[in-house]
């Protein structure tokens, strides 16, 4: 019997492994660790913000949401992950607009010192290994996945949301806990790009503009129920950026987003400054 079986090696297992120091167990579903730790950040895996807890509590939509997370960013805030990071072996690098990243600015290398962490502590973590049924007995818990079945005191649950089922998150995982007697709220897109029906901008995918303002409305109406700024970026299927990837979770069907194609926090004064730029322009030329 294990002391503790984590259940999915992405970002949230792989930190849990790292932080134990007692007889643990990771299986992971796929053949590979840390998948979405690989493509977060454009591949060079964005840690952390230098914002305190407070600003960071206010990224996370309703009071009830916040709520939910605040106790634990309150026992890991920013500066203790960054420290916590540093004392594994991975240095940092801190950017203008406070996002934290590897030195080597490769997603590859914290895998790679989480992984190093876990092996070090003599853990085992089995791949290809999807747990399909957890039951708790007699004060411990039986652990199924398709190959083989295990026992443990400790369940740590971190199997990620339903969000890229090519790298595990499949969302499996809701229903495991669900059979444990956890209440799962109904599932929503969240940190995710907008693929759009009948795209045409296919052409421009890869580029993108710096700043870009964005208005969201729902279908029909000509209010716009929300307004965003940062970086937009064209895909093949439709758009993505973080100024898309931090809003996505308030985004309906048949929305309409209508986009600024330069730089603008205002589209008046923006417009005013472009008319008078093309007025000197005319006169010059």
């Amino acid at each position: 019997m294990y002391k503790t079986i984590i259940i999915g090696a992405g970002a949230a297992g792989l930190f849990a492994g790292a932080n134990l120091n007692s007889d643990t167990l990771i299986l992971e579903s796929t053949g590979k660790i840390g998948q979405k730790i690989l493509i977060s950040g454009g591949g060079m895996c964005n840690l952390t913000n230098t914002e305190n807890t407070d600003m960071f509590l206010t990224r996370f939509g309703d009071k009830k949401r916040a709520n939910f997370l605040k106790p634990s960013l309150l026992n890991l805030g920013t500066k203790r992950t960054i420290e916590w990071f540093e004392s594994i072996g991975l240095e940092t690098v801190i950017r203008d607009d406070g996002k934290v990243f590897p030195v080597s600015l490769k997603a590859q290398t914290v895998v790679n010192t989480l992984q190093r962490a876990i092996t070090e502590k003599n853990f085992l973590i089995k791949y290809n290994s999807k747990v399909i049924k957890i039951e708790k007995k007699q004060g411990h818990f039986i652990i199924k996945s398709e190959r083989e079945t295990y026992s443990s005191q400790n369940v740590i649950l971190t199997t990620g949301g339903k969000s890229f089922p090519q790298t595990g998150s499949d969302g499996s995982g809701y229903a495991l806990a669900q059979n444990l007697g956890h209440k799962i709220v109904p599932l929503k897109p969240a940190l995710t790009r907008v693929l759009i029906d009948n795209y045409p901008f296919k052409s421009l995918a890869g580029n993108s503009v710096r700043n870009s303002m964005v208005e969201f409305f729902r279908s029909g109406e000509n209010k716009r129920y929300m307004v965003g700024n940062g970086d937009l970026l064209f895909t093949h299927q439709g758009v993505s950026g973080p100024v898309i990837l931090d809003n996505s979770r308030f985004i309906e069907n048949r929305d309409l987003l209508c986009i600024t194609l330069v730089p603008c926090n205002n589209k008046e004064l923006k417009r005013e400054e472009l008319i008078n730029l093309q007025i000197v322009l005319s006169r010059k030329y």
